[in-house]
C-alpha cells in the first residue's frame, strides 16, 4: 500500500491456507524473498496450515510511525519471523513438509493401493492399479517383488487357503502364492470398458467386498459388492462415482464407506449373519477442497483413519466422528492406510504420483511411494477370504 514519498517499508509474506488466511511479518526483505521462494504450496507451517497460495509485498509506513502505529501493524501480521527463523523455513536439507512419515520404499507406483499386512508372513503386499501389479514388501529386508497383473488390479485379500482372490478389472480371480492367476470366480458386474474396481477388502466372516467406480466420473454408476466364499456376487450399494474407504469396526457390526465424491464418510450397520448393510449415517463430511477420503483402515480403539487424496494429510477419526489428529503426508495424494508390524502399531499409507503437476513432483519426489509411521493405538489383523 501506499503510505507517502517519506516511508520506511517492512516486507510482509501473506500465506493463503486451505484453512485459512495468514499474515507473517519479517524483519528485513532478504528473509521475506527466501520465504518467498521457499514457501511453496503444499508446504507445512506450524499450527498444521498447508500452504495453499503465497505473495510477499511490502508494508509502508512513514518514517515518524510512532509506537501505537507499530503494535497496530504487530495485530495485523501476528507472527513475527527473526531472519533465523525464516532461514529455518528454507533450509535446502529441510523436507518440504514436515512429517511424521518416514518413506519406507521409494518405488514412485502410479497409483498405489490396497496395502495389506499378512501376519503370518511379516510383510505388507500393496497393489499398483496402473502398473498393474501386486507387490511384496518385506520391512526387514526393504525388498519389494512386483508380481505383473495383466490388466488394472483393484484391489485383493489375502486367502484363509493360500493365496489371494483379487479384484482385476474383468472380474474376480483366484491367484496363487507368487500372484500367478488361477482361475476366474466372477465376472465383473459392469462395463469394463468405463468401470474397473477400486476398494476392498475382507469383513470379519471372511467376506470379500470390492467397489468399482466410473473412471469417466460422469455418472454415479459406481456400486459396492460382495463376493461369498461359494463365488455367489451381490450388489451391497450402488449410485456412487468412486467407492472408496471401507473397513470394519473392531466387533464388525459398523461398515464404513465413502463415495470419495462426496467428500463423506458414511456408517452403516452391518448385519453379520446376512452380510447387508443398513441404516447409513453420517461419520465426518469433509469441506476443505483437498479433503477427498480415499482408502481407511481402523484401530482397535474403533478410530477410522482416512488417507485424504490431494489433501497430503491423513486424519484419525473417532467413532462419533470427531477429527481427533492429523498428520502430514510428504505426498499430495495418499490413497490408503494399512496397520501392520510385529504389533500391528505401524501405518503404513500408500500415495499416487499419477497426473501430478511436474512442480509439485520437484517439490513432493517421494510422491508415489509407500510411507509408514509409529502408532499408539494397534489396528486389527485384516480377516482372509474363507473361499
Amino acid at each position: 500500500m501506499q503510505t507517502g514519498e517519506a516511508a520506511a517499508s517492512l516486507p510482509l509474506a501473506c500465506i493463503v491456507c486451505l484453512r485459512a488466511s495468514r499474515r507473517f511479518q519479517f524483519d528485513h526483505d532478504r528473509p521475506a524473498r527466501e520465504f518467498l521462494t521457499g514457501a511453496v504450496p503444499g508446504m507445512m507451517l506450524p499450527g498444521g496450515y498447508r500452504v495453499h497460495a503465497v505473495a510477499v509485498a511490502p508494508i509502508a509506513l512513514p518514517e515518524e510511525t510512532d509506537e501505537p502505529a507499530r503494535q497496530s501493524l504487530q495485530a495485523r501480521a501476528p507472527r513475527v519471523l527473526s531472519r533465523q527463523a525464516a532461514n529455518a523455513f528454507m533450509s535446502p536439507s529441510a523436507p518440504p513438509v514436515a512429517s511424521p512419515f518416514r518413506c519406507v520404499l521409494d518405488v514412485r507406483a502410479s497409483l498405489g493401493e490396497c496395502p495389506v499386512w499378512s501376519v503370518a508372513e511379516r510383510v505388507l503386499y500393496w497393489v499398483d492399479i496402473n502398473a498393474p501389479s501386486l507387490n511384496r514388501f518385506d520391512p526387514a529386508t526393504g525388498r519389494n517383488t512386483a508380481m505383473p497383473m495383466p490388466e488394472s488390479i483393484g484391489c485383493f485379500a489375502l486367502r484363509r487357503a493360500g493365496g489371494f482372490v483379487i479384484a482385476l478389472r474383468n472380474g474376480f480371480w483366484l491367484a496363487r502364492e507368487d500372484g500367478t492367476l488361477d482361475r476366474k470366480v466372477a465376472a465383473a458386474p459392469y462395463d469394463p470398458a468405463h468401470h474397473r474396481f477400486n476398494d476392498g477388502r475382507c469383513d470379519p466372516q471372511g467376506r470379500f467386498l470390492a467397489g468399482s467406480m466410473n473412471e469417466a466420473r460422469d455418472a454415479a454408476t459406481g456400486a459396492l459388492y460382495r463376493l461369498d466364499p461359494d463365488f455367489t456376487l451381490t450388489p451391497l450399494l450402488s449410485g456412487m462415482t468412486i467407492s472408496n474407504g471401507l473397513a470394519f469396526s473392531p466387533d464388525g457390526r459398523t461398515m464404513y464407506h465413502t463415495d470419495t465424491n462426496t467428500q463423506t464418510v458414511n456408517g452403516y450397520e452391518y448385519d453379520a449373519a446376512s452380510g447387508m448393510p443398513s441404516r447409513p449415517r453420517v461419520l465426518v463430511r469433509f469441506t476443505e477442497e483437498g479433503d477427498r477420503p480415499d482408502g481407511a483402515a481402523v484401530d482397535r480403539d474403533g478410530c477410522y483413519w482416512t488417507a485424504l487424496y490431494r489433501g497430503g494429510k491423513v486424519k484419525r477419526i473417532a467413532p462419533d466422528g470427531r477429527v481427533l489428529a492429523e498428520y502430514a503426508v510428504p505426498a499430495m495424494c495418499p490413497t490408503m492406510c494399512a496397520f501392520g508390524g510385529p504389533d500391528l502399531k505401524t501405518l503404513y499409507v500408500t500415495s499416487a504420483r499419477q497426473m501430478r503437476e511436474a512442480d509439485e513432483l520437484a517439490r513432493l519426489p517421494l510422491s508415489g511411494g509407500l510411507f509408514a509411521m509409529a502408532v499408539d493405538v494397534p489396528g486389527l489383523p485384516e480377516p482372509l477370504f474363507a473361499g
